[in-house]
């Protein structure tokens, strides 16, 4: 495996906390700490240390402690979603795995905006299976939805008062421009 420090210069040898050790190949040993986290692929996951044997090539990405909570309490409640039921009398419960992918980048393009991601209201799929992640600050509400079928395009829903609108542009500044509203540093209402 090689081990190397997410930088702008030629990529270093990287020195792990100790909090990154494990001794059970089943627990987990790419996570959150207050230096940096784990980035596999060009996203972020928790890995147990078998699969992290089989990665090939990690990086550290520094994030601040208060952002990657949000961060992930996110993934954590997205990742419960799969082990539900398929389906319910109301239709599906459990979303497809395209649907928890899409999820899980947008999210880690929320936190590479370099703001904090909240912890979300709620995580649930509705009658369709597709994912809702909902964050709500005050009388601000920001959802993401993720389509349980692959064809379709993520967006976010966001509202204040009587006033909404949708959107389907997810790059990190748009994302991170709708972290700023809902903190409520922005006052006027993002179009």
């Amino acid at each position: 495996m090689i081990l190397s420090q997410n930088v702008d210069a030629p990529r270093a040898a990287l020195v792990l906390p100790s909090y990154y050790g494990t001794r059970a190949s089943s627990d987990e040993v790419i996570g959150v700490g207050q230096d940096g986290i784990i980035v596999v692929g060009d996203s972020l996951q928790i890995l147990t240390y078998g699969a992290a044997l089989q990665a090939g090539t990690l990086a550290t990405l520094p994030i601040s402690a208060r952002s990657s909570f949000g961060y992930s309490e996110t993934l954590r409640q997205i990742a419960a979603l799969a082990k539900g039921v398929e389906r319910d009398a109301f239709g599906r419960v459990r979303p497809s795995d395209t649907g928890l992918a899409t999820a899980r980048e947008v999210v880690f393009r929320m936190l590479r905006s370099a703001l904090n991601v909240p912890v979300p209201s709620d995580v649930a799929t509705d009658r369709d299976g597709d994912i809702r992640v909902l964050w709500e600050s005050d009388n601000r509400t920001l959802e993401l939805v993720c389509p349980y079928e692959a064809g379709q395009r993520p967006y976010t829903y966001y509202s204040e008062g009587t006033e909404f609108a949708i959107a389907y542009d997810l790059s990190v500044s748009r994302l991170g421009g709708l972290l700023v509203w809902l903190a409520g540093s922005m006052p006027i209402f993002p179009r």
